[in-house]
């Protein structure tokens, strides 16, 4: 006598459906993460062009710094912004990050020894710790990515 024979498992097309929705959701996630993604690399841009403006100041013994007008930004060199060379790799003086990202207004420069201040002459030392902060909007809501400069050191974590 034969036994009927019981199999277990999926089919094919329970297979398929779930790699189908599996891959829909994942694809939905990436998107919402890209934005994210946008911002870290424009913070991560800024906190290697604050560093660049730190070092320069303290092997040229010069000020450098960073003036930001909110829509774009630009690396200057002396007292009083005299002179606004580029950033390397960088064919234009004036950097403008993409429209949807929101950099605030500010002036960062720095001593021969990396001390920051908070404007070009270097009349007004940071004495807290500065937070720059930003943003963008993504699905409603909004994304922050912060910056800070400390204070006396000029280190930007």
């Amino acid at each position: 006598m034969r036994k009927a024979h019981c199999q277990s498992g999926f089919t094919l097309l329970e297979v398929v459906a779930t790699l189908v929705i599996f891959g829909m959701l994942m694809t939905g996630a990436m998107l919402a993460l890209n934005d994210d993604n946008d911002i870290r690399k424009e913070a991560d841009l800024l906190r290697i062009r604050l560093r660049y403006a730190q070092s320069r100041a303290m092997g040229e013994n010069i000020p450098y710094g960073i003036i930001s007008t909110g829509s774009q930004y630009h690396l200057f060199r002396g007292a009083g912004a005299a002179q606004t060379p580029v950033f390397p790799g960088v064919s234009t003086i004036n950097y403008a990050p993409p429209s949807d990202i929101n950099v605030p207004a500010f002036t960062i420069s720095f001593d021969q020894w990396g001390v920051p201040y908070r404007d070009s002459s270097q009349n007004t030392a940071i004495n807290a710790a500065l937070t720059l902060a930003l943003t963008t909007t993504s699905g409603g809501a909004t994304i922050t990515e912060s910056i800070t400069v400390i204070p006396t050191t000029g280190f930007v974590p």
